[in-house]
């Protein structure tokens, strides 16, 4: 078995398929400035969103600027995080045809990230 360590802190929505065989371990961090996941898509399954409309049916509403003024979204639909994108599913061992993913990631600990106010 070979053990290989991929480094996430590519763009949303960008596919990495390490190159590996059946029985490698494949080891995924993030060092990316944003949470990232690392997902193993059924045989189908396509992309989800990353956020979705509240279930709850909640409307903003009572968010003002500095001001005091309305921001424009209040009396829209509050928005929340995708469960099917950001909590983890399955397990650690990817040995089917079903869905995994790690949950969030985060950076490490001392990870280099960009100085305030840069890109």
């Amino acid at each position: 078995m070979r053990v290989k360590t991929v480094v996430v802190a590519a763009p949303a929505g960008v596919l990495i398929l390490p190159a590996g065989r059946k029985g490698d371990q494949i080891r995924y961090t993030s060092q990316a400035f944003l949470p990232h996941t690392t997902s193993v898509l059924a045989k189908g399954a396509g992309k989800q969103p990353v956020a979705i409309p509240d279930p709850s049916g909640a409307i903003i509403q009572g968010v003002n600027d500095p001001t005091g003024r309305p921001l424009f979204f209040n009396g829209h639909s509050n928005w929340i995080c995708n469960p099917s994108v950001w909590a983890r599913i399955g397990d650690r061992n990817v040995s089917d045809r079903r869905t995994h993913s790690s949950g969030a990631m985060f950076p490490a600990p001392g990870a280099d990230r960009p100085a305030p106010g840069t890109s």
